[in-house]
């Protein structure tokens, strides 16, 4: 058990970036909405899907939809919260809060419900990095469902739905969620313990606070973080965005400093593969990210421009992904690459 408090919140912001991939959405605006919560309602409670009691169920929490619309229309108060609530009846028993992606700015969704309600915080995901879509969970790969779910808007529009294949639940999803104006709160995978922990991501909040600790405690010309592999150092001289798919593809190449080598990388939400003078290096589901040479902040995938100077790295996928049952939803194929995972 441990708590997060104002004090945790940056180094937490650092590492739910790296585990973004490159993608999850900017965190800055989250982060202030958690030390809001926290400051009115005091530390959250953290703890372990093993600390847990064994008659508990877990509702899971967060933002679907584009964070572009949350920065545009931001929140009216209280979505995640309400969206959670809706999901827990009355009588039913007790309940606690988790992140279904654990990663970006949705790291930060559980906390906001855990303040406003005083529910224990579960240390778990269904993702432990982030992912485009609401069914590529260690839970879809189980044969778990996301239903019945729950969206609300800003106005307070609430939208459940229940549905059986993990396909329709997220056609449904998308399709309510542009209804609702391009983003909404969203609880779901009502599971019983049991279940979240052997199928779910557990530690994903604290390998994110300890990552960013480690970030914010290298020295200015570190070129990597404890516990990830440096790939490359370099500048980016192309980046191509090619328009059709649901979340967008494209690809940027770096030539290294010494200019020796060049780099490919593909990218969609998130960085999904990495090729060094055409051989794949790194690939989903391991955590490709990029950080900054000067700040030595991870880098967006949609923010990165010809001329940034970045160190490429990867951080190990959380194991559950590496399973048989799993890795066909998160591996290159899945996003449309005629390429096996490259493990590291």
């Amino acid at each position: 058990m441990w708590t997060i408090d104002r004090e945790t919140l940056p180094a937490l912001e650092l590492g739910a970036a790296l585990l973004g991939s490159g993608g999850g959405g900017q965190t800055t605006l989250f982060r202030v909405l958690a030390e809001q919560a926290v400051r009115d309602h005091g530390p959250v409670t953290v703890i372990d899907p093993s600390e847990a009691p064994d008659d508990v169920t877990v509702v899971h929490v967060g933002l679907v939809g584009a964070i572009t619309a949350f920065a545009e229309k931001p929140m009216g108060g209280g979505e995640f919260t309400h969206a959670f609530t809706s999901l827990v009846p009355t009588g039913g028993g007790p309940h606690l809060v988790a992140g279904y992606e654990g990663a970006g700015a949705n790291a930060f969704a559980g906390i906001l419900v855990a303040a406003e309600t005083g529910t224990p915080l579960l240390d778990v995901s269904g993702m432990g990095r982030a992912l485009p879509r609401l069914d590529q969970t260690t839970y879809t790969a189980a044969g778990l469902s996301m239903s019945p779910f729950a969206l609300i808007d800003t106005s307070g529009t609430l939208v459940r739905i229940d549905t059986d294949t993990p396909s329709e639940a997220e056609r449904l999803l998308r399709a309510n969620t542009a209804l609702l104006g391009g983003w909404a709160g969203f609880a779901g995978y009502r599971l019983p313990i049991a279940r979240v922990r052997q199928h779910g991501v557990a530690g994903t909040l604290r390998a994110a606070t300890d990552l960013g600790t480690a970030l914010l405690e290298v020295d200015s010309t570190a070129k990597s973080v404890t516990g990830a592999r440096h790939l490359a150092s370099g500048r980016v001289i192309e980046v191509e965005w090619r328009h059709g798919s649901s979340f967008g593809a494209g690809s940027l190449t770096l030539r290294t400093a010494d200019d020796q080598r060049v780099l490919r990388i593909e990218m969609q939400s998130e960085f999904l593969v990495v090729i060094d003078d055409g051989i794949p290096v790194a690939t989903t589901p391991d955590i490709i990210c990029l950080l900054d040479q000067r700040s030595l902040r991870p880098i967006q995938a949609e923010r990165v421009s010809v001329g940034s100077e970045v160190h490429v790295l990867t951080l190990g996928a959380p194991a559950r992904w590496l399973e048989e049952d799993a890795l066909p939803l998160v591996d290159p194929r899945a996003f449309g690459y005629s390429l096996d995972y490259v493990g590291l």
